[in-house]
């Protein structure tokens, strides 16, 4: 039981897109792909959000996003 905890901890830490980064700089998103693929719990400059061509529908992309320091 405790090897199998283990394991799937292991699985859990090491996951793609599991352990999100911090963002050096100042980041634009200015398409839905582009914050549906945001990966960044930190931003360490400004965050701007622009509409580009198409409307944008939803902002879930940025649920991981924990802090912006500019």
């Amino acid at each position: 039981m405790a090897a199998r905890l283990i394991l799937s901890l292991s699985l859990l830490l090491t996951a793609p897109g599991v352990l999100a980064q911090a963002c050096a700089g100042d980041v634009t998103l200015t398409s839905q792909a582009e914050i549906d693929a945001f990966a960044c719990a930190e931003v360490e400059g400004t965050l701007t959000i622009e509409d580009g061509t198409t409307p944008l529908q939803s902002l879930a992309g940025l649920r991981g996003l924990e802090r912006i320091g500019g």
